[in-house]
């Protein structure tokens, strides 16, 4: 059976992260969506009718999907700063998001931290930056609350396969 979600409210953000998830397959039970960051444009049409890019604007704000209510909401607390090409990890109620691109093309190596409960995020912090700015890499958090980032491309685009880790919580 196919199912037809409510559409955002803006197009926007890089980020679809499912928080809390249960093993239960039912709606109601799959957690929270996390939409941040990411850039918007609006396009025109140009000679011979080419869609070209007019204002692009980066992100700060997020959006939380709950698909029991089949509802977007916007989020009470948003990204540090403008991110997009960023990687972000869940685990639990924590979300880590690390890296990325800055809406002025800079590679970032600041991270954060979000708390999640059912209601939406309710805290944000900053994390210590990596070692190195990265963009599009990937990310994971450990049940032991150890967050990874790995590989991706640093200033200039040059590739990197380096790893790094930070602990984030205690395992609980």
């Amino acid at each position: 059976t196919e199912h037809t979600q409510p559409a955002m409210a803006a197009l926007r953000g890089t980020l679809l992260l499912l928080l809390g998830a249960a093993s239960a397959p039912s709606p109601a039970d799959l957690g929270t969506v996390v939409v941040a960051g990411g850039i918007t444009a609006s396009c025109h049409l140009g000679p011979g009718n080419n869609h070209s890019a007019g204002n692009i604007h980066g992100l700060t704000t997020a959006e939380l999907y709950q698909p029991g209510a089949r509802a977007w909401r916007p989020s009470p607390i948003g990204l540090s700063i403008c991110r997009t090409l960023f990687s972000a990890a869940s685990t639990g109620p924590h979300a880590a998001f690390t890296g990325g691109e800055s809406h002025h093309s800079k590679v970032l190596a600041s991270a954060e931290l979000w708390t999640l409960s059912a209601g939406g995020v309710v805290a944000s912090r900053p994390l210590p930056p990596m070692s190195r700015p990265r963009m599009s890499h990937a990310s994971a958090v450990l049940a032991n609350g150890q967050l990874w980032a790995i590989a991706g491309q640093t200033e200039g685009s040059v590739t990197t396969a380096t790893t790094e880790s930070l602990m984030l919580f205690a395992a609980e």
